[in-house]
């Protein structure tokens, strides 16, 4: 079995820089033993991307709420992104205590160390599983129970829960187009004839004996892996007490119907994910659901050890920067959607086909029903305690850079300046300082700046969540409306 470490997403303000551990207890565990061991070996020591293609050569599939793994345009970065780093503090009794420094992924993976034994890193989101759940159903607009799962294994950690929820939701979003069915050619033989004759076994056969002819006909089929694979999905599922609704209860009923009996293997499921039937556009979506359910395959150890073909896959990353931009995005369609454009990413092309040329895009952008903008907010999962080391300077000139951008915009087009900008964070606290000033301090300036927040704490409920969710929302129509 390999050894578990496991760590919390932490991304300071700066991050480029991240602190250890603050206390001596955190960094003396039971993995201690275990990293001074494998602190100077190459394989262990570090992990830094520069595109997605990184994580697939080493196994990692990285889930992208945007678009699902597309190998043919792998999504290059700007600059190297930390996934993980083992490092060594040392302490105020001179013993060096080594930990994993994270960056913006969440998640799990093996680790392969040079003597051949592996190393499992979980890494959570440093908030809790309720939080990340309820990110988790906000961001894909599809909002499952939020009681609890009624898992039978209590201990089920947050992407075990993720690629469950992943798998169920994208599941009945392909269901609803029916099960993936292709034309199949039927042969028969028999006094009513379906389709056409066979005249080669008629002339060969059937015309000596008399009577009963051969004949084949075409016929639409439901693609029997497809069933399979999900069946034994929902199936691991069920057994493992994830699957708590009567909704799915019937899906799992009705796949239970149809299924074959086959055995499942990697291969067919390799197979499957390639099947000419999903090109169809009606069936498509059983893309996403068949790469969530060998995951769930996978992480559940459904396939055999003696099976000759290896995993699909040796982690599995979220990008939770990218999540909570998600979440955030689709909150302030919910409270604001029929009266605003709120787009994502929008990308501002700057200083046309110029050599020095840039194309930015700002997290999200609020507009009028006429496309005017009146607002610019850009998504942080960082710490936020209201210090002033919080407030990235990076991220500071970003913002004062996309307003800047909208602001010269508005006056070309003679519109009002942007109403306000905001950087918008998670935080454990209320604040007790000013957070918001007119922009760049100047009284006069008709744009706001604000840093804005969510309040989550550990021990919060689904209902606490949901009231801060309301709060942060109430605040930022405050904002909106200040200059109608």
């Amino acid at each position: 079995m390999p050894k578990v470490i496991k760590t919390s997403f932490k991304e300071s303000a700066n991050s480029n820089f991240y602190k250890p551990p603050s206390k001596k207890d955190e960094l003396e565990t039971s993995s201690s033993k275990t990293l001074t061991s494998v602190y100077n070996d190459p394989n262990v020591q570090k992990f830094y991307v520069k595109s997605q293609n990184d994580f697939e050569k080493r196994g990692y599939k990285l889930f992208d709420f945007q678009s699902f793994k597309d190998s043919s345009h792998p999504k290059k970065y700007d600059e190297s992104r930390l996934v993980y780093e083992l490092a060594k503090t040392q302490e105020a009794d001179g013993q060096y205590y080594y930990y994993f420094k994270t960056g913006l992924y969440t998640g799990f993976l093996y680790i392969k160390t040079k003597d051949n034994k592996h190393i499992r890193l979980e890494i959570d989101t440093g908030y809790s599983d309720k939080f990340f759940r309820r990110m988790l159903n906000v961001a894909n607009n599809v909002f499952l129970d939020n009681t609890s799962s009624g898992a039978k294994n209590a201990k089920a950690n947050s992407l075990s829960n993720l690629v469950s929820f992943m798998f169920l939701s994208r599941f009945k979003y392909a269901f609803s187009m029916g099960m993936p069915s292709e034309y199949k050619i039927v042969n028969g033989h028999g006094y009513n004839v379906k389709g056409k004759i066979d005249l080669k076994k008629y002339i060969q056969k059937d015309m000596f004996l008399g009577g009963a002819l051969s004949y084949s006909y075409k016929e639409r089929q439901y693609v029997q892996d497809v069933i399979d694979v999900l069946y034994l999905a929902m199936k691991t599922l069920k057994d493992s007490g994830e699957i708590n609704t009567a909704d799915y209860e019937k899906y799992y009923r009705e796949l239970r119907q149809m299924r074959s009996g086959k055995t499942v293997t990697r291969t067919m499921i390799r197979n499957i994910k390639n099947h000419r039937s999903l090109n169809n556009p009606l069936y498509s979506r059983y893309k996403a659901a068949l790469y969530f359910a060998e995951m769930v395959l996978e992480m559940k150890e459904v396939f055999h050890e003696d099976e000759n073909s290896s995993p699909g896959f040796s982690g599995f990353l979220l990008d939770i920067s990218q999540l909570w931009e998600l979440y955030l995005e689709n909150l302030l369609k919910k409270r604001f959607g029929d009266e605003y454009i709120i787009s994502a990413q929008q990308e501002l092309e700057l200083y046309g086909d110029a050599f020095y040329k840039r194309t930015n895009r700002p997290d999200i952008v609020i507009e009028t029903k006429d496309h005017v903008p009146v607002a610019v907010l850009d998504a942080k999962f960082k710490t936020m305690n209201f210090k002033y080391d919080d407030v990235d300077r990076n991220d500071m000139f970003q913002i004062h850079s996309y307003t800047g951008y909208y602001n010269e915009l508005s006056k070309l087009s003679e519109n009002p300046p942007l109403r306000f900008c905001a950087l918008i964070y998670p935080s454990r606290c209320v604040p007790d300082v000013q957070t918001k000033a007119p922009l760049y301090g100047l009284n006069d300036a008709e744009t706001q700046f604000a840093v804005e927040y969510i309040r989550v704490e550990d021990n919060y409920s689904f209902e606490d969540i949901e009231k801060s969710e309301n709060e942060f929302l109430d605040r930022i129509e405050s904002l909106l409306e200040r200059s109608m």
